[in-house]
Formats: C-alpha cells, sequence, structure tokens
C-alpha cells in the first residue's frame, strides 16, 4: 500500500489529490496500475475531462507517470500510471 497522505499538502489541485488517492488505491507494489478513464472518473465522482486535466497536472508536477499502452491490434490500449512521492509500506 501507498501512504498518498503527503499529496493533501501539494499544490496541486483538488481533483489531481482524488485522482492520486484512486490511483494509490489501485497501484500494486510496484506503484503501478491501469485502470480506465472512465472506471477513475466513476470512483472520483468527475467526468472524463477532468480525469484528464488532473492527470496532466499530476505528471506535470512530477506524482505520475503515464505510459500509453497498445492492445493486441496495435491500437490504443489502457495506460500503465506509476505514483509518484508516496512511501510504500
Amino acid at each position: 500500500m501507498i501512504d498518498f497522505a503527503f499529496i493533501f499538502e501539494q499544490p496541486v489541485s483538488e481533483h489531481a489529490k482524488i485522482v492520486y488517492v484512486c490511483l494509490c488505491c489501485y497501484s500494486d507494489e510496484k506503484g503501478q496500475s491501469s485502470p480506465s478513464r472512465s472506471e477513475i472518473a466513476k470512483k472520483c465522482s468527475i467526468c472524463v475531462q477532468v480525469v484528464d486535466k488532473a492527470i496532466s497536472e499530476l505528471i506535470r508536477n512530477k506524482f505520475l507517470i503515464k505510459i500509453n499502452k497498445e492492445d493486441e491490434f496495435g491500437g490504443k490500449g489502457t495506460n500503465l500510471y506509476t505514483v509518484n512521492g508516496g512511501i510504500f509500506t
């Protein structure tokens, strides 16, 4: 589990904070997860466009790494997210 409490003291928006916490909850022991944008939106009670802005803000502030993955046919697949900054316990 990742200790995500530090994010509440960071100068990012409330949406970025809730998306970060959501991604921490999905993350494995390496801090990685691949939930869909719509799944994140549903869990956070926000729309997908707000999720996109929050993810961009987290990336810009180096709290998140996003890797675009391709599906088996070479099309757009799910993203791989890696959270940064939290302490793994």
